[in-house]
């Protein structure tokens, strides 16, 4: 199966793995086993992991959990010393104002370090480069391109005539 980053993700029914780690580390199937276990008409449920299933839950729920004591019944340890509570100090850079993401999770943010194409919208190349693109659209980029320098060239040629005139008053 193909992944959404444009790598293919091998999937193992047999062995319930795929290459993208998500069905392992989860016990769920990931999106690339979803589609190949659809494609073959199979159940979803067969492949989920057996911890998630309603005989497990009811069997951790079915002893007596016993409620936490109020704090005055905790037991009470002796050091023959006073444990203050550690002494925060200030960490350098800014704070962090997000939580930081699990591994399963998408990322929100912008891809960094890499320029998005305007013709075809991927990463990687500049869009007088693009090879996926309409040619049409490119030339059409280029040609505007061209149109903008030409009218600037214009404008400095006019400055320049301006100026030498103003020196030959």
């Amino acid at each position: 199966m193909k992944g959404s980053n444009g790598y293919k993700c091998v999937v193992n029914l047999e062995e319930r793995t795929c290459s993208c780690r998500k069905w392992q580390v989860s016990g769920i199937p990931c999106k690339h086993a979803i589609a190949f276990i659809t494609y073959l008409g199979e159940p979803l449920e067969k492949y989920v992991d057996m911890f998630y299933s309603v005989d497990k839950f009811k069997a951790a729920y079915e002893a007596i959990i016993p409620a936490l004591p109020d704090k005055s019944q905790w037991a009470q340890s002796d050091h023959n010393f006073f444990m203050h509570p550690p002494l925060l100090k200030p960490t350098a850079g800014r704070r962090q104002n997000e939580r930081f993401k699990g591994c399963t999770e998408g990322s929100t943010t912008k891809r960094k370090g890499s320029h998005q194409c305007k013709v075809c919208k991927n990463y990687g190349h500049r869009w007088y480069k693009c090879k996926d693109g309409d040619p049409d659209d490119i030339s059409a980029m280029l040609a505007e391109k061209v149109h903008q320098r030409k009218g600037r060239q214009m404008l400095h040629h006019l400055v320049r005539v301006a100026l030498y005139l103003l020196v030959l008053k």
